[in-house]
């Protein structure tokens, strides 16, 4: 290059990003976002597309030049990039101030890990700057039941803005980590049955109870899953972990279920789990090398997949996995036989569904939140930083050269 196509280069490149950077400025409550290729999720693929914001919502989708952009609004013009959904993230343990195992009982209804909720975590801020949006935290497992997860948004300049919704799931433990050594009731599989059949017959009466009934404080939150409003994750290993998992959470007590980790051989209730329509998590582990008894090296995800079970989603368990390392469970699976579709589905609106959020995110539509991805290529692509994130309609993320 001559050195004066280089000092054009770089000339535009410094006011591209100048215009760029006042247009965000500018934006406020109202702007438009014009860009090569806006991927929904659910509506479909949109080249050369609009999105319109107004107060951090969505306020409409479409081609540029089926859409035109209302007077009073910014643009925001992002050239040739994708813009995607926020991703989701099903299981987690970062943000939490420290806060895991409350080791009081093997089942702590009244536990919420909402209140120790840390928005300086430097892993939640690694999660955003990778296009993760929104993290479902959770207690441990170190007992059967460890209290209630908290969903939050990856940036907010207030906790109210942050918290998309203060109880999480139901956090179970059934297989593989509760087990005490002391040899009580806890110590065997069947002991640890027996505790949660029984917290949970508890819950559920309670839950059925006349408004007016005295109320219990350390069954309320029990109350809302029971109520369909809040889902249960399932820490779950193994084939007799998931098949128990199904049993007792579908079969017995009917509740919004998710099997979360289900490897080390439960790919092997794939079948059972499709033909329910229960929902999986793979994570962290995404390849399965122990499992298996023919001694074959297995893609977990891709064997769900493959057998029907549609309500499935990856998660990191971070700190296992560094949550910035969700995009990657997903290219993972692709790699391993999950269609790139579906890869993209597994971190966005499949997560948002496990959690019953998708009213408000998981995908790109009108009335969701504004909360989006700007990149040159797809999230499942490991080689192109995300450059932009917006949450809830304000630019959260930047990593655009200055000018």
């Amino acid at each position: 290059m001559t050195t004066r196509l280089r000092t054009l280069a770089m000339g535009m490149a410094v006011l591209s990003a100048a215009l760029w950077s006042s247009a965000g400025a500018r934006a406020g409550e109202r702007y438009a976002i014009r860009a090569g290729k806006i991927v929904t999720i659910t509506q479909g693929t949109v080249d050369h597309g609009v999105i319109l914001v107004r107060n951090g919502k969505i306020e409409a989708i479409g081609p540029a030049d089926q859409t035109p952009v209302p007077k009073g609004y910014a643009l925001v013009d992002v050239g040739d990039r994708w813009v995607m959904p926020g991703m989701v993230e099903v299981h987690a343990h970062i943000g939490i101030a420290g806060g895991l195992n409350d080791m009081v009982s093997q089942t702590n209804p009244g536990m919420r890990i909402g209140d120790v909720l840390d928005p300086e975590d430097q892993m939640v801020k690694d999660a955003l700057s990778v296009g993760i949006t929104t993290i479902h935290a959770i207690p441990g497992s170190g007992t059967n039941h460890a209290g209630f997860g908290v969903i939050y948004k990856t940036a907010g300049a207030t906790r109210r803005e942050r918290l998309l919704r203060p109880i999480g799931a139901m956090k179970i433990a059934q297989f593989a980590n509760p087990e005490r050594p002391a040899g009580d009731i806890g110590r065997s599989l069947m002991g640890m049955t027996w505790l949660l059949r029984d917290y949970l017959q508890r819950a559920r009466a309670y839950a059925q109870r006349p408004a007016s009934a005295e109320r219990d404080l350390a069954l309320e939150q029990a109350a809302l899953v029971f109520r369909g409003e809040a889902p249960v994750l399932i820490h779950t290993y193994q084939t007799w972990g998931m098949a128990m998992t199904m049993h007792m959470f579908q079969d017995e007590f009917n509740l919004p279920a998710i099997a979360s980790h289900s490897y080390d051989s439960g790919h092997r209730m794939a079948t059972d789990a499709a033909r329910r329509g229960f929902r999986v998590d793979v994570g962290p582990g995404i390849v399965d090398l122990y499992g298996a008894a023919d001694g074959r090296m297995y893609g977990v995800t891709a064997q769900y997949h493959r057998a029907g079970v549609d309500n499935l989603t990856v998660s990191t368990d971070s700190p296992v996995l560094p949550e910035s390392a969700l995009p990657d469970q997903a290219a993972v699976s692709a790699r391993f036989g999950v269609d790139d579709e579906t890869a993209l589905r597994l971190v966005t609106i499949n997560a948002a569904r496990a959690l019953l959020v998708d009213r408000r995110i998981g995908s790109l539509e009108p009335g969701k939140d504004a909360d989006l991805v700007v990149k040159r290529t797809s999230l499942l692509d490991p080689t192109t930083p995300v450059e932009i994130v917006f949450i809830n309609g304000k630019i959260a993320h930047d990593s655009r050269p200055k000018p």
